[in-house]
């Protein structure tokens, strides 16, 4: 693709589409959905996904239905230690998800592990992996 997208995470229009590529010999690659989809208690990080995978995408839903929570609240995510649950613990290994964004996932060796929290129980959100 020969146009650039910006990747402003704080509007989900503004955020970097995913393709799903082809896998070996063209065969492409099946989309699963994460095994852990919620934040079962609110301030512990859930494991979402454990590699080895080819890629994926972990979204933070924009709305109180989809969030299954009032207010809705950012989803903080770590692919090399614990997420906190609070904005003070986005920085060095861990990103925040406003509601709405989207991140795609990198292709994870055999035992990185993605990892998810949120401030509130419940906290639903869509990921899956290829």
């Amino acid at each position: 693709m020969s146009q650039s997208y910006p990747n402003d995470q704080s509007n989900p229009a503004g955020a970097i589409p995913v393709w799903i590529a082809p896998g070996n010999d063209g065969a492409g690659y099946t989309p699963i959905v994460a095994p852990v989809t919620t934040i079962t208690t609110g301030g512990t990080a859930v494991t979402v996904l454990t590699g080895p995978i080819s890629g994926g995408t972990i979204s933070n839903p924009a709305s109180v239905a989809a969030q299954d929570i009032d207010p809705v609240e950012n989803l903080y995510i770590s692919f090399v230690g614990t997420p906190g649950s609070t904005d003070a613990a986005a920085n060095g290994g861990t990103l925040t998800l406003v509601p709405g964004a989207s991140y795609s996932l990198p292709a994870l060796a055999t035992g990185v592990t993605l990892k998810a929290n949120a401030a509130t129980s419940g906290h639903l959100f869509t990921a899956f992996s290829w």
